[in-house]
């Protein structure tokens, strides 16, 4: 009894979690039933103006009654199939449009929260301490070796895996270029100068806007987050040496101001050129 107890609860649950995806197939077949409906009735509906037409040619009393009910016996199924088809795709978007709600409202708890923590360890550790915490490396002790022969323990920095919606290493941009570290980081703060000028005139600043002017890929969070007017942005660049081919390489981790849902607030007519 518990097994199909437990089968139940899992078919209630997967209904429940596909029920937006559902509802919108069967509105979607319910359409296309109803248009074929329509179809079948057409039969019945013409059967009705034939006999209006002979009662008139032949000056016989119509009864609005009898040729009401007979149309309303004709349509009622493709009309109540269409009616039930609208209802079910409104329904599968109302559900939608509240899961989107509370996905916003927790994100924004979740932003609030970051934001709070960031504003307390600046506050306690200072801009550098903070820097350096929110850098992705991973700091290993390494012993080696150096020409005179004699050991030495350092520290090893490796590149982590990072949160795309906050920064991003540098040299994985198409703007990056690997033998010129002042063109970097004068190249970042021309398109950080252009993006807080877009901010300012249009209002609105896309996650995927700002990525794709620093010349990183698309995400599908940055259709989502962003930037209104109002909102504080700005582009830092965090530089940190690393080790490349034996040799010690400024890295540049760059990061912004961290994003928030703001996609009930753009108006999409198209998309923004960063460069142009």
């Amino acid at each position: 009894m518990s097994k199909i107890k437990n089968v139940l609860n899992k078919v209630v649950m997967g209904t429940k979690k596909h029920s937006p995806a559902i509802l919108t197939g069967a509105g979607i077949i319910g359409l296309g039933a109803t248009a074929y409906l329509a179809y079948k009735s057409r039969e019945k509906v013409e059967a009705v103006v034939v006999n209006i037409e002979e009662a008139r040619a032949n000056e016989e009393e119509i009864n609005k009654v009898e040729v009401a009910r007979d149309i309303a016996e004709a349509i009622y199924l493709p009309v109540t199939v269409g009616a039930l088809s609208v209802a079910a795709i409104f329904a599968s978007y109302r559900i939608q449009n509240k899961r989107i709600a509370i996905l916003a409202s927790s994100l924004a708890v979740s932003q609030l929260q970051n934001k709070m923590f960031e504003e307390k360890y600046r506050k306690e550790h200072g801009d550098e301490a903070y820097n350096k915490f929110i850098v992705p490396v991973e700091r290993n002790e390494k012993t080696v070796v150096d020409e005179k022969g004699k050991t030495k323990k350092t520290i090893e920095e490796i590149k982590t895996d990072v949160d795309h919606t906050i920064g991003q290493w540098y040299d994985e941009s198409l703007e990056y270029v690997s033998d010129d570290h002042d063109y970097n980081m004068a190249m970042i703060d021309s398109i950080s100068e252009k993006l807080e000028l877009i901010l300012f005139q249009r209002g609105t600043l896309l996650l995927n806007e700002v990525r794709e002017a620093l010349g990183f890929e698309r995400i599908r969070a940055g259709a989502l987050l962003g930037w209104t007017a109002g909102d504080s942005f700005n582009i830092e660049k965090i530089v940190t040496n690393m080790e490349d081919n034996g040799e010690l390489k400024p890295q540049i981790w760059v990061t912004w101001a961290r994003p928030r849902y703001i996609f009930d607030e753009v108006e999409f007519k198209g998309r923004y050129s960063i460069h142009g």
